[in-house]
């Protein structure tokens, strides 16, 4: 049994909201129930719910820009726009969709067409590591090529894709784009 010791600053305010709202009586009996948890996911094949991947998933996004010179400003409104990555100088801002999955999953939606210069990024956390791919919506669209006819995307305005392998090429040409940071450089 592996017993994880690292948690973020806001996995810590969670435990803490929920130690303090009574649901437990003290951080014992948390930590009981988180083990508890925790060997029965393992049993499970590793599953983590929507939250913490999220969570997840945004946590490494924003360690590995910092490591890259850029910071994340959050968006206040969150529909289209995740946030904004800003430049290390803070001479420039770009906005970004970000997408997290605890399977490999692509999605696009018509409606951040609209966003100029939007960066998507889909982070996939997998069995405890992470994989992240960073491209322009159009790059994106330009994937889906003949999925571009699909009722999905025509009437409703989105297509979703769980890869497996039977998409071979879709994942060939996907993982290009595999912790692509150059995307993030100025222009020359």
């Amino acid at each position: 049994m592996k017993l994880y010791t690292e948690i973020t600053p806001r996995q810590f305010k969670e435990i803490n909201s929920m130690v303090e709202s009574g649901k437990y009586p003290n951080m014992a009996s948390f930590i009981s129930v988180a083990i508890e948890n925790q060997i029965s996911s393992e049993d499970k094949g590793y599953m983590m719910n929507k939250g913490t991947i999220r969570e997840t998933g945004m946590d490494y996004f924003e360690r590995e820009l910092v490591q890259h010179g850029f910071s994340f400003k959050k968006s206040l409104h969150g529909n289209s726009v995740s946030g904004y990555i800003v430049s290390q100088q803070h001479s420039w801002e770009r906005p970004v969709r970000i997408n997290t999955a605890s399977e490999k999953r692509f999605v696009v939606k018509k409606e951040w067409e609209r966003i100029e210069n939007l960066l998507l990024v889909y982070i996939w956390t997998i069995g405890g590591s992470q994989r992240i791919f960073l491209l322009d919506y159009q790059d994106a669209v330009d994937l889906l090529d003949d999925k571009l006819q699909t009722e999905s995307w025509v009437k409703k305005g989105w297509y979703s894709l769980k890869i497996s392998s039977e998409q071979g090429n879709f994942m060939k040409d996907f993982k290009k784009h595999e912790s692509n940071w150059d995307i993030l450089k100025p222009a020359a």
